[in-house]
């Protein structure tokens, strides 16, 4: 008995299979295969691996496939009483294998990852995220990739994806967490102490931050530091008149900040350790000079009188130039430096004396016949001894009176003379101006020369004398022996007098000026004619 022929399956053709990457199984498709009653789909890794799966369709999925493999996919056509059997061309890639062992090294800002080679990856993306959304990532077909600009003060989830043709961005490796260092303080500000050159330094806090590190550069080769746990600090060593460049750096626990924004400060400008002022009696001025002090913008001198009177010069120099001092007052002299925001007082002061003024109140006493003058004037402070002088009329020195007192007698004048009296005070090297000049007159010199002539034939005479220093006027006097007095008075040196005749008289002539009357002249007797 003949068994009926029954027909083999077709081969199968344009077999496909593409992987579900999500779900890491594959999809294996074909033509419909006359005489196939059902199919199995073999999928074989060249590591020897093999997965299967059996339908009665055209396609079928395929799980349980190995990460990183290469597949030779076939397609079975089962029939009745024999198979057919076809293969894919191309061979199915599976998706990468998931990275292992993921970590990292940070040096900030870059964080270098490392990893296990992943079996069929091309190549890796590694991505790092924060969870308020700063990110970053690298690519690279090997395995290690640096990390660039990481963001400071921030914990970062570092993830590996591998990929390949069949695979993009599916497969990750479990996440590793950074801690980047903290960010550098922000609003760095630092002062100082005008008074006790103390720097001040402050800035806001920086999370991940365990301390704090200030350090100031200055411009003249100092450097000093402070190390804390507060936001601020104090530092007690800098130089005066210098200009620190200030930063801050956040210490963590594992890393440290890169530098904050530098702050210029300004220590307290430097003091002159030595300084001078003299007086120039003269013109009524104080030089003062002192050493060059770092850091001054400008120097104030001020002298303040016990008077109250103050005056004041400001400079840029080393020197400087009081002017509009009073006179016969004790100054004391000040010198301070100042910047924008500093301004000092040196620990020494000077006290000077100002030349003396003029001595108030000066008046003379003329004592009438001892040809003598009393001078007399007010005390004035500060002074050291008085100089009273008589010049008289040629400007010849009579004499100078040397007194600590405030009165001079000037003694043995010359008669008929207009002297001139002023008084100078002296302090020190400095004497004053000349008080008031007052000028006075001695009394009259004694006229001498006297002389009469007359007539027989009436009773006139005329009497003569020579012109005396310092009259204005002149009285002459006869008295005559039976009694008959007569005073007359003339401007001139000559004067007609009535005599009565037969008589015999003493004739005397007293020069007069506005204050004194000379000392008599030498009495001249002249004798009249007898009685008619």
């Amino acid at each position: 008995m003949l068994l009926p022929l029954l027909p083999v399956p077709c081969l199968p053709r344009h077999i496909k299979a593409s992987m579900d990457c999500e779900r890491a199984t594959a999809v294996v498709t074909w033509d419909f295969s006359p005489g196939a009653m059902s199919y199995v789909a073999t999928a074989t890794a060249t590591s020897g691996h093999v997965a299967t799966c059996d339908t009665t369709h055209t396609n079928c999925e395929m799980s349980s496939l190995a990460c990183g493999e290469r597949y030779f996919v076939s397609v079975l056509a089962r029939g009745e009483t024999c198979n057919s059997t076809s293969k894919m061309p191309r061979q199915l890639m599976t998706e990468p294998c998931m990275p292992l062992h993921v970590s990292i090294q940070y040096n900030p800002p870059v964080g270098q990852v490392y990893w296990d080679t992943s079996m069929g990856a091309s190549y890796y993306i590694t991505e790092a995220v924060t969870s308020d959304g700063f990110q970053t990532s690298c690519t690279t077909t090997d395995n290690y990739c640096a990390l660039h600009n990481m963001a400071c003060g921030r914990e970062y989830n570092i993830t590996v994806l591998s990929s390949n043709q069949a695979c993009e961005d599916i497969v990750t490796s479990d996440p590793v967490s950074q801690t980047t260092e903290p960010c550098p303080p922000k609003h760095v500000q630092a002062r100082v102490d005008c008074r006790t050159n103390l720097g001040h330094v402050s800035w806001e806090e920086s999370d991940g931050a365990v301390a704090y590190l200030a350090i100031l550069d200055g411009r003249d080769g100092d450097s000093t530091f402070c190390y804390t746990t507060t936001t601020s600090c104090t530092l007690d060593t800098l130089h005066c008149g210098t200009v620190y460049y200030t930063r801050v750096q956040s210490i963590g626990e594992t890393y440290n900040s890169s530098d904050s924004a530098a702050y210029s400060l300004l220590t307290a400008p430097c003091v002159p350790d030595m300084w001078e002022a003299q007086v120039n009696c003269k013109n009524d001025t104080v030089l003062a000079s002192w050493n060059y002090s770092i850091g001054v913008e400008s120097y104030v001198l001020t002298a303040r009188g016990i008077d109250g009177h103050s005056t004041s010069c400001i400079t840029r120099e080393t020197y400087c130039t009081l002017v509009g001092l009073t006179c016969g007052n004790a100054y004391t002299l000040s010198l301070a430096v100042s910047t924008h925001q500093c301004s000092l007082m040196s620990p020494t002061e000077f006290t000077l004396q100002t030349k003396p003024c003029p001595p108030p109140h000066v008046s003379v006493e003329l004592q009438c016949n001892s040809r003598t003058a009393s001078v007399s004037w007010r005390e004035s402070e500060g002074v050291e001894l008085y100089t009273a002088s008589a010049v008289d009329s040629a400007g010849m020195y009579a004499e100078d009176c040397n007194t600590t007192g405030t009165t001079c007698l000037f003694a043995n004048l010359e008669c008929g003379e207009t002297y001139t009296f002023t008084v100078r005070a002296y302090s020190g090297e400095c004497r004053s101006q000349a008080g008031e000049t007052i000028h006075r007159n001695t009394e009259p010199c004694q006229p001498i020369n006297v002389t009469a002539q007359g007539s027989c034939e009436n009773d006139t005479a005329v009497l003569q004398w020579a012109e005396t220093k310092g009259a204005s006027i002149y009285v002459v006097s006869a008295l005559g022996d039976l009694g008959y007095v007569v005073d007359l008075r003339t401007p001139n040196t000559s004067i007609p007098a009535e005599l009565p005749c037969g008589q015999t008289y003493n004739l005397s002539v007293v020069a007069w000026d506005d204050y004194c009357d000379s000392p008599r002249s030498s009495v001249l007797q002249y004798r009249t004619g007898p009685l008619g």
